[in-house]
This record gives C-alpha cells, sequence and structure tokens, in this order.
C-alpha cells in the first residue's frame, strides 16, 4: 500500500482547480518503518502541501488493527493521538474513528488490517 511520502508525490496527478475537498486517509502502512517522528514530518508536508490544492482538507485518522501486535497497535494510537493535536493546532479538520473500530472484528476482513464491507460503511459514514 502506500505511504504517506507516495500520497504526496502523486498530488500533482489531481486536476487544478477542481477538487473541492480532499480526504486524507494514510499512515498506517508507514508504522512499519518504525520512524515515527518522520512519519509526523511527512504528515505535516503532505496536509500543508494539499492545503495549497484544496481549501477543504479532512485528516481521516488510523484504525486501530485487529492481532497485529502490540507495537503496531502502539505506534497507530500515538500517531492518532498526534494527529488528533496537530490538526487542532493547525486548522484542519480531524475525523477520530480510533473508538468507532476499536475491538470491533467484524468491522475487519480476517486479516485484522482490512475493513469488511460493514467496516467500510462505518468509516464512509464517519467521514
Amino acid at each position: 500500500g502506500a505511504r504517506v511520502s507516495d500520497i504526496e508525490a502523486k498530488l500533482d496527478e489531481l486536476p487544478g482547480g477542481e477538487v473541492s475537498a480532499l480526504v486524507i486517509h494514510a499512515g498506517t502502512n508507514d508504522i512499519r518503518h518504525r520512524q515515527s517522528e518522520i512519519l509526523k514530518r511527512n504528515f505535516t508536508s503532505l496536509c500543508k502541501t494539499t492545503k495549497k490544492r484544496c481549501q477543504n482538507i479532512i485528516v481521516s485518522g488510523p484504525l486501530p488493527t485487529l492481532h497485529r501486535g502490540d507495537e503496531a497497535f502502539s505506534r497507530l494510537s500515538s500517531l492518532n493521538s498526534w494527529l488528533t493535536s496537530w490538526c487542532a493546532s493547525n486548522n484542519f479538520v480531524f475525523v477520530n474513528n480510533w473508538d468507532c473500530f476499536w475491538e470491533r472484528p467484524g468491522l475487519y476482513r480476517r486479516d485484522g488490517l482490512h475493513l469488511s464491507w460493514r467496516g467500510v460503511l462505518m468509516l464512509s459514514d464517519n467521514i
């Protein structure tokens, strides 16, 4: 899957002036690299670069994964907390998905990472 820096690199492919709102839902694929400070810098850069292209930015917070280990859970939880604070301080809309997905295995496929149809519906309703 794509990482935060990959998404920023693709922003130039968006049509200019035609995007009225943009949702950023990223970060889960970055945590395996164990570089939290780099991830924060990349997220900051992505959000600020995106803001130049579109004024209505919604940052959709990461989802807790199931059965993927304590380290992944901890890093995602920390990212969610940081994004909550950073978005509030920088006037970005933040959608906190964490509690809606916490301990809800029916919202995930068997791999504990990807969403089931019910999970997709829940995420789209949140946003």
